[in-house]
C-alpha cells in the first residue's frame, strides 16, 4: 500500500496451533521482506475468547496495523468484536486478517467490528461473475432464501465440479492413475473465478483478493478492492 495508506510498522496475534503459526511465519516473511518491522507479536490459546489483555498490548505498543489469525467461529467473533469495542481503527491501528475470520456466514454476529477490517481470501458471497450468481440463487432455493454459502460450500462445489470434469476426461475410468492424471492442469470456471489445477504439485491456482468491511445496502460485506490473480501455493 502506498501513501498515506503504508503499513510500516506490524503488531501479530495469532492462535497457537500449526495453522496460527503458518500464518505467523508467512505474514512476517511476507512483511519483512517488504521492509516492514515487527513490533510486537503473541500466541493465544486456540479456544481463547477473552482478548482485552493482548489488545492493550497493541494499544500500548501503537504498530500502524495488527496481523490476526484464529480458527473461525466463536473465537474469531469475540476476536472481532473486541477490537471494536477497543476502537483499534480509531487509534490510527489498522486490522489485517486472514478471509476465514471474517467469512461470510459470521458477518452477522460480527456486525460493526467488520468495519474498515482488511482481509485476504478467494472467495466472497457478493462476488460479481455470472457461474457465483446462479450458485449463489441454487444454494438459496435448496437450503432457504437466509442461507449464506461461504468458502467451505465452494470448496465442496468445486471438488465435485473437478471429480465430474476428470471423469469425462477419462471417459469414464475412475482408477487412482487415470483421475490423478486427469486432474493435473485441469481449468474449472468457479463462483470464486477461475481456478487451475496446478500440473507439478496438483494444489490450486488462484485468484485472492483483498477486501475491506463496509456496509452494502445495509448489510455488512467483505467489499474487494484489488485482486492478485492466479496465486500459486509457495
Amino acid at each position: 500500500m502506498g501513501g498515506e495508506e503504508r503499513i510500516k510498522t506490524a503488531y501479530t496475534i495469532v492462535s497457537d496451533y500449526a495453522p496460527g503459526i503458518d500464518a505467523e511465519t508467512w505474514f512476517k516473511k511476507a512483511f519483512t521482506a517488504g521492509g516492514g518491522k515487527i513490533v510486537g507479536e503473541v500466541r493465544t490459546p486456540v479456544t481463547a475468547m477473552e482478548y482485552g489483555p493482548y489488545l492493550q498490548r497493541v494499544l500500548e505498543t501503537k504498530p500502524d496495523a495488527v496481523f490476526a489469525f484464529n480458527p473461525g467461529g466463536d473465537v474469531s467473533t469475540a476476536f472481532m468484536k473486541a477490537t471494536h469495542e477497543r476502537n483499534l481503527l480509531g487509534q490510527g491501528i489498522k486490522i489485517l486478517v486472514t478471509g476465514d475470520v471474517v467469512e461470510d456466514n459470521s458477518l452477522a454476529l460480527i456486525g460493526d467490528g467488520l468495519d474498515g477490517v482488511i482481509s485476504a481470501h478467494h472467495y466472497q458471497v457478493g462476488m460479481k461473475n455470472p457461474k457465483n450468481d446462479l450458485f449463489v440463487k441454487t444454494y438459496k432455493e435448496l437450503f432457504g432464501a437466509d442461507a449464506v454459502p461461504n468458502f467451505r460450500a465452494v470448496q465442496a462445489y468445486d471438488a465435485m465440479d473437478l471429480v465430474y470434469q476428470a471423469v469425462k476426461k477419462t471417459g469414464g475410468k475412475v482408477d487412482s492413475d487415470s483421475l490423478m492424471a486427469a486432474f493435473k492442469g485441469e481449468k474449472l470456471d468457479s463462483p470464486r473465478g477461475p481456478i487451475t489445477i496446478d500440473a507439478d504439485t496438483r494444489d490450486v491456482i488462484q485468484n485472492v483478493y483483498i477486501r475491506k468491511g463496509q456496509k452494502v445496502d445495509g448489510r455488512w460485506q467483505n467489499v474487494p478492492f484489488e485482486t492478485f490473480k492466479d496465486v500459486k501455493d509457495r
